[in-house]
């Protein structure tokens, strides 16, 4: 599962400074990892918080520390230098998963997040996503915990990280590619209202859900496309591995993979094919193809003729492809209800074999 993944990463980040002689056994045992970022505005200043996960104790009964921490600065990057004033530790932003924003910098402030997105680190590998009913700082607080954990259990509380592949993903380096038209996934805060929990677990009061997502349109945030819509998004973005998709009332199927063709023709015809492996018990197979060709085929209508959101990069497709059909961007979308998308869905592999009723993990999107 992707949150032990996550643990994992943090016991090999361990393992490699004590073989490498880089930190003593003290030096270890006062490792600060920084696993998630929240970023809300407040009075004009940028409140950053962090989620800290801290190594403590020997092999035999090493225990995990999470903590939430918050400072405030007139940029995104001396709040986050701040944080480092809380702590007599070293802190590393070398392994952050993920970075929740507000909505009003999905509306504003992009352009900021861009630059400290530079700031946390080099491989930009992270995801971003939109708090959408709470603040950034609510959304690190419900996918955290305030207990001293063991390893094991450790694995099991970093929930902020089960969301960060949940559809359509956007990582930090999209970002700073200078990608100005995509969506970011949003995440709202729920009561948890599950009462038959052994008590034996640790459950926190509010769960975190994949609920939609942001559209933005040259680094500006215009609107938001529903969980169905953002399923056909995914389908289109190639990356697809173990996401359970419910394509109608009752039936389920788990995507293993998914293979993206996009043929663009002179008379402005785009033509999506995506081909699907899934899992998963379903009544009929034509069904399933019909209803996710038409998801995916409305939701890039919606995204190019009513937000004029070039999530499939399609400009720079057709310049390349045949010799600056555009001038420039702008000319694209003033010409792009000139568009016709013709999209095909088709299960290539399948199997009645759900892994996600089997106990691995899955990204979870509703159609």
């Amino acid at each position: 599962m992707l949150k032990k993944r996550v643990f994992a990463i943090i016991l090999l980040v361990c393992s490699v400074f004590i073989f490498s002689g880089c930190f003593d056994y003290e030096e270890m045992n006062k490792l600060m990892l920084i696993t998630a970022i929240g970023i809300d505005i407040e009075d004009e200043y940028y409140k950053v918080s962090v989620q800290v996960v801290q190594s403590k104790g020997g092999t035999k009964e090493n225990t995990v520390t999470m903590s939430v921490k918050t400072a405030k600065g007139k940029t995104m990057t001396d709040a986050a230098i701040e944080i480092q004033h809380l702590f007599s530790e070293p802190i590393y932003l070398q392994h952050v998963k993920m970075v929740v924003i507000s909505r009003e910098i999905a509306e504003k402030r992009l352009d900021e997040l861009k630059k400290f997105t530079v700031f946390i680190g080099s491989f930009f590998d992270f995801n971003i996503v939109v708090a959408g009913n709470s603040t950034a700082l609510e959304v690190i607080k419900a996918g955290s915990s305030d207990e001293t954990l063991n390893t094991m259990e450790a694995s099991e509380v970093i929930n902020l990280n089960t969301i960060a592949a949940i559809p359509p993903s956007f990582k930090g380096y999209e970002l700073v590619s200078g990608k100005k038209d995509f969506v970011l996934p949003q995440l709202e805060i729920y009561l948890n209202e599950d009462d038959n929990q052994n008590n034996s677990e640790k459950k926190s009061k509010n769960v975190i859900r994949y609920n939609g997502g942001t559209v933005v349109s040259d680094t500006k945030a215009v609107s938001v496309i529903e969980k169905e819509e953002c399923t056909g998004l995914l389908l289109t973005a190639g990356r697809v591995s173990e996401c359970k998709i419910t394509t109608q009332e009752g039936e389920s199927i788990t995507v293993i993979s998914n293979d993206v063709k996009i043929n663009l023709l002179k008379d402005d015809s785009v033509n999506v094919e995506v081909d699907l492996k899934i899992d998963g018990d379903v009544s009929s197979i034509e069904s399933v193809e019909k209803k996710l060709s038409e998801t995916v085929q409305n939701t890039l209508e919606k995204l190019y003729f009513d937000y004029k959101c070039d999530a499939l990069s399609l400009f720079d497709k057709y310049n390349a492809f045949y010799n600056g059909k555009y001038k420039d961007v702008k000319d694209f979308k003033d010409n792009i209800k000139n568009l016709k998308f013709d999209c095909k869905v088709k299960i290539t592999e399948h199997s009645n074999r759900n892994v996600t009723e089997e106990g691995e993990s899955s990204n979870e999107s509703t159609d």
